[in-house]
């Protein structure tokens, strides 16, 4: 068969079996993407030898897909959405892409796999499928306008973090050596480029199209359209990144000109085409057989994955300003295993990290939870509903209480630009301690002249090189942790004096207010320290119970002498605050002094 009658057949038997597919489980009241993953795995050649397709065609095609799902969600999102939705965004998706990072490194060595190959399970399990999300999202009515951009926003975000991942990953997979400043180099490459093509783009692409639209055809407006998301893509590959950036920055770009819905409507019946090849060939790559001989570990991966994304996501979202039922909402909506995740695990299996039966269990796994997604997805209402309902009657007390105080901060910060700046201020400074602290981790674990640099001194002190790695991190990184305590005490105090006003709450009642914000910050910043530090610290080998009983006592010394030290700043931050605020009452004083007592 010649290759031009090969390729007609594989385009064939692409829509052929996703059109049918997609009928027969529609009928069955399923979502068609569950459709689209059945027919790859029947023309997967371990199913239906004869029916072996070119999987060269079928990585174009699933490539085009990305693409146009990719420009077409940037025209959707547009930058008013983007700047309304990206800080939040950003947020949600820094806490639970490093917390599925971690659970999925500590699953890894859980069930009996090396550092390395765990850190890779960890990259496969931190993204969400983009296209997965979307398209099921689209079917599903409790998905209203407001939520829609906010999810479509946080896989933007998912998206950027996962090429930073994949990029940080390839080093450790061919085993090269790392360069010092090489990851930061990747990072900035990536803002340089969308900061540029933004502003560049914004300068020039919407009049030209918007003079296009005025003197030519609807016809011409979409062909330059898509070609300028191609050659955005390609640009975007060729300096390293994903091509998708490219193709969400050249969507964003257009959705400023007048004729972004023309592009729009245009550009969707394509892009769902495309996207049933993209899940068809998901599909092809599962080996039912080795899929089959380790389904509890498939199914295993599945589960981690699933409680994780709900949890990680439930989490971080209702940090932000969503409320309990949109952050549940959101979290059912991505609970389907990546596309960049696949990427991932064929870069650990092209470089022996993992074996074909291990690639094999993470695709099978992430096809149960690309089933799974559709499922939970839909039931979102009657599960929260039920779980509203059987709830304990405590738990309910507490749930409204924290969504009162939420209302009341978000309100206040609404109304007053300065104590929404000075929030922001405050929180920004925390995101930035811990930058530091995974900073110092990464160069005391990863950088061979700073550990070599030790070796010497700790001969001198005849001590175990690991050993003085170890107490020094810990040196280092107390100061910081004491001081994000110290800032998220005085950001608790901020909001418990502006929620406060005007008399609304007793002293006992502002306590309250302060604990309450206290306590959570202190307890999810401990949470992320005792998750990050395990993986990151120095190995310091066996040590005896004298030394161990030493650091614990060096730590304890430094927090207590760095908190003596801070303590004083974080009193007259307060005060000065307080200075300027002129809601101040007669048991202001008394309840400063009550605060000094308990802190």
């Amino acid at each position: 068969m010649d290759s031009e009658t090969r390729l007609i057949l594989d385009i064939a038997l692409i829509l052929g079996s996703a059109g049918l597919l997609s009928i027969l489980f529609g009928k069955l009241r399923m979502p068609t993407v569950i459709g689209y993953l059945a027919g790859g795995v029947l023309l997967g050649s371990s199913i239906v030898p004869g029916l072996q397709m070119d999987e060269a065609t079928l990585s174009v095609f699933s490539t085009i897909g990305i693409i146009l799902l990719m420009f077409f969600i940037g025209i959707e999102l547009n930058l008013k959405g983007l700047r309304h939705s990206g800080p939040s965004a950003f947020l949600i998706v820094s806490i639970e892409m490093t917390l599925m990072v971690i659970i999925g490194y500590y699953f890894g060595l859980l069930i009996g796999l090396s550092e390395v190959q765990s850190i890779f399970l960890g990259a496969i399990l931190s993204g969400a499928s983009t296209a997965a999300v979307l398209l099921v999202a689209k079917e599903n009515a409790h998905i209203d306008k407001d939520l829609s951009r906010a999810l479509m926003s946080v896989m933007v975000f998912e998206d950027i973090g996962q090429i930073v991942i994949l990029t940080l990953a390839s080093p450790l997979a061919t085993g090269t050596v790392r360069v010092p400043g090489n990851e930061y180099w990747i990072v900035l490459e990536i803002i340089a480029f969308m900061g540029l093509s933004i502003v560049i783009g914004l300068a020039v692409l919407p009049r030209c199209l918007d003079w296009l639209r005025r003197h030519y055809s609807k016809e011409t407006v979409l062909i330059v359209a898509l070609a300028l998301c191609f050659v955005m893509a390609f640009f975007s590959g060729f300096i390293g990144l994903s091509v998708a950036i490219g193709a969400f920055l050249a969507g964003l770009i257009i959705s400023e000109s007048t004729c972004h819905n023309i592009v729009r409507r245009r550009i969707e019946p394509m892009k769902e085409v495309f996207i049933a090849v993209f899940f068809i060939a998901i599909g092809m790559r599962i080996d039912v057989g080795l899929v089959l001989d380790n389904i509890v570990l498939c199914l295993a991966i599945a589960a981690v994955f699933i409680v994780g994304k709900l949890s990680t996501i439930l989490f971080a979202s209702y940090l932000t300003t969503m409320d309990l039922r949109s952050s549940f909402y959101l979290s059912t909506s991505m609970v389907a295993m990546g596309e960049f995740g696949f990427i991932i695990a064929a870069l650990a299996l092209g470089a022996d990290i993992i074996g074909l039966a291990m690639y094999s269990t993470v695709i099978g796994a992430a096809l149960i939870t690309m089933i799974a997604l559709p499922l939970l997805s839909r039931s979102g209402p009657r599960i929260y509903g039920a779980a509203s309902r059987s709830a304990p009657s405590w738990i309910i007390e507490i749930v409204r209480r924290m969504e009162r105080i939420r209302g009341e901060v978000r309100r206040k910060m609404s109304i007053s630009p300065e104590f929404r700046l000075e929030v922001r201020r405050q929180l920004l400074l925390v995101f930035v301690d811990l930058v530091i602290i995974i900073t110092l981790l990464i160069v005391f674990n990863l950088i061979s002249p700073v550990r070599e640099l030790l070796t010497p001194v700790a001969t001198d002190l005849h001590l175990l090189p690991p050993f003085l790695l170890f107490v020094t991190t810990i040196v280092l990184i107390a100061p910081v942790v004491v001081n994000i305590v110290a800032r998220l005490r005085l950001i608790a105090f901020f909001i418990m004096i502006n929620v406060s006003e005007g008399g609304r709450h007793s002293i006992s009642g502002r306590m309250r207010i302060y604990r309450i914000f206290r306590n959570v910050g202190q307890l999810l910043v401990t949470a992320m320290l005792l998750l990050m530090f395990i993986p990151f610290l120095p190995k310091v080998g066996t040590l005896d119970g004298t030394a161990l009983l030493a650091t614990v006592v060096l730590v304890v010394t430094l927090s207590a002498l760095s908190w003596g030290l801070l303590r004083p700043v974080f009193n007259r931050a307060s005060s000065a605050f307080l200075a300027k605020m002129v809601l101040m009452d007669d048991d202001e004083e008394e309840f400063r002094e009550r605060i000094v007592c308990e802190d």
